[in-house]
């Protein structure tokens, strides 16, 4: 081979596997560089969370209550664009319980910072989430180009640097999280490493092992270290993505013929000794827990008042994922969307706002419910049961 061309081929080479890795909320998610950081704390250890439940809820209408039920993605960065202002006003006004950041949303740490306080301060009732995908590796959104410490993914972490590390590390990224102004992270991936090929878990290190007693110890130090600065985590995919052998970014995904009982294992330990803040369920159909034919568990009243809070016993928060991704887009309408995912017991809906952005989103999503509560699809009993459990985590959080 002419030695001219050698390195122009490798540079296309590594172009074209930069481009192969798949897209999370419609974002490149580029290639991984190592952890080799030592650094010490940069900020004082945090006060205590309060853990109280509240007494009463407060009184609320409707369009309070389910306010409190939406996650939104928003385009802008700085505090006076429209968007931005618009959104603050939502909150405010209680139309929405809370806000998801991409990477279109941060600059650096000052501008950050101030963004997420202006939201914060926007609230007249429960603080508003202020959430993030920070999961480490391939999928994290505050990044060195941004000012932030680099978090290695999940299989690295466990395959370099061992669970005392692994704390360390956890406990250095919820301090940046919460010094920046975030209380809810997107995070841990409880999914097993079933399929190393995964395009979306596997092949990108998201999933810490296929050992589900390795992915839920590593869960526990990362969770233990977010609540010490008061930030709430989710765990996700429900009822397991690591055996797909697609992405739910682009399609249902049917986990079929390689979803198996072990899959759940995470969730049911980690369940039952406290650590589900929430759960995110995915846009994943298998026949083994879902008796309608390409049904999503994000849609199935089966897999979530059934499996999840039945069988599992989680009676805490449940949250869709990302509802504008292919894999739901494509099969039903935005009526269909909100109604199935609350029936099915969803507690929060997540929208990215990456597909087709709307800033009146949370008008939308309040004429679908208050039309299906006409007809008789919805209840207002269904959506108070949700306000209450949402409180109830926001309660527990350690708010300034």
């Amino acid at each position: 081979m002419n030695c001219r061309i050698a390195p122009f081929i490798v540079v296309v080479f590594a172009a074209l596997l930069v481009c192969a890795v798949p897209v999370a909320h419609a974002e490149s998610i580029g290639i991984e560089p190592d952890f080799s950081a030592d650094q010490a704390l940069p900020f004082p250890e945090p006060a205590a969370p309060q853990l109280t439940q509240p007494a009463d809820l407060p009184q609320a209408d409707l369009r309070t209550m389910l306010g409190q039920m939406l996650i939104v993605g928003f385009i802008g960065a700085g505090t006076d664009g429209n968007w931005v202002r618009t959104v603050r006003g939502q909150i405010t006004d209680g139309a929405i319980g809370g806000v998801f950041f991409l990477k279109r949303n941060i600059q650096n740490r000052a501008q950050l910072t101030a963004l997420t306080q202006s939201f914060r301060r926007a609230s007249n009732g429960p603080p508003p989430f202020i959430s993030v995908d920070q999961e480490g590796g391939f999928v994290q959104r505050l990044t060195r180009a941004n000012g932030f410490t680099l978090i290695p993914s999940a299989l690295r972490m466990v395959e370099r640097q061992g669970p005392e590390r692994a704390r360390e590390i956890y406990r250095l990224a919820a301090s940046e999280l919460a010094a920046a102004g975030f209380n809810l992270n997107f995070a841990p991936v409880i999914d097993l490493n079933v399929n190393p090929s995964n395009p979306v878990i596997g092949r990108v290190r998201r999933s810490y092992s296929p050992d589900p007693d390795t992915v839920a110890h590593f869960a526990r130090i990362l969770i233990d270290e977010h609540r010490r600065y008061g930030i709430a985590t989710s765990l996700k995919h429900f009822p397991g993505h690591g055996s797909s052998t697609t992405d739910s970014h682009e399609v249902l995904v049917d986990i079929s013929a390689t979803w198996r009982d072990t899959e759940l294992a995470p969730y049911r330990g980690l369940i039952s000794e406290g650590y589900a803040d929430m759960v995110m369920v995915g846009h994943l159909y298998t026949n083994a827990l879902e008796p309608r034919p390409r049904h999503p568990a994000s849609l199935s009243p089966a897999l979530i008042d059934g499996v999840l809070r039945g069988e599992l016993n989680h009676n805490g928060v449940v949250i869709t994922d990302d509802l504008d991704m292919k894999a739901i887009r494509r099969n039903h309408d935005f009526r269909e969307i909100v109604v199935s995912a609350i029936r099915a017991g969803n507690d929060i809906l997540l929208f990215s706002q990456t597909a087709s952005p709307k800033v009146d989103l949370p008008e939308r999503v309040l004429a679908a419910v208050e039309e299906a509560i006409a007809s008789g699809e919805l209840t207002t009993a269904r959506i108070a049961r949700s306000y209450a459990r949402i409180l109830a985590l926001k309660n527990m959080l350690a708010w300034e």
